[in-house]
């Protein structure tokens, strides 16, 4: 004959909400507010308090810092990564200048980060 001892602490018994409050701590361990990818998420560093989706992504520190997955040197978005930072892009400040574009007759602007393009137009 087997004996079921059944210990209750009065202590260790939760509401539901306890639950859920330390179920979400779990999720989002740095407090930020956002839950972790793993958990279904789209907080990409639960880490880091300061990485989250939408907080503002400073260029050039190679931290996603709002998750959205682009590249932390390519400031103007063009594509092209800046030259400073292991990229082809001479402009980083200016989407229309990158090695994708064609060379124009603008007045001497870099257009396709190549210097010795010729400017279309201005021979």
């Amino acid at each position: 004959m087997r004996v079921l001892l059944l210990v209750i602490c009065v202590g260790c018994l939760s509401t539901e909400q306890d639950v859920s409050d330390r179920l979400e701590s779990l999720e989002d361990r740095d407090g930020d507010g956002y839950i972790d990818v793993a958990y279904g998420g789209d907080d990409c560093d639960d880490q880091d308090a300061r990485v989250y989706p939408g907080a503002y992504d400073f260029w050039y520190d190679g931290v996603d810092s709002d998750c959205m997955g682009d590249s932390d040197y390519d400031a103007d978005r063009d594509g092209y990564d800046a030259e400073a930072f292991g990229g082809l892009d001479c402009d980083d400040k200016r989407p229309e200048v990158n090695p994708g574009e064609l060379e124009y007759c603008d007045g001497g602007l870099d257009n396709d980060c190549d210097p010795d393009t010729v400017e279309q137009g201005c021979e």
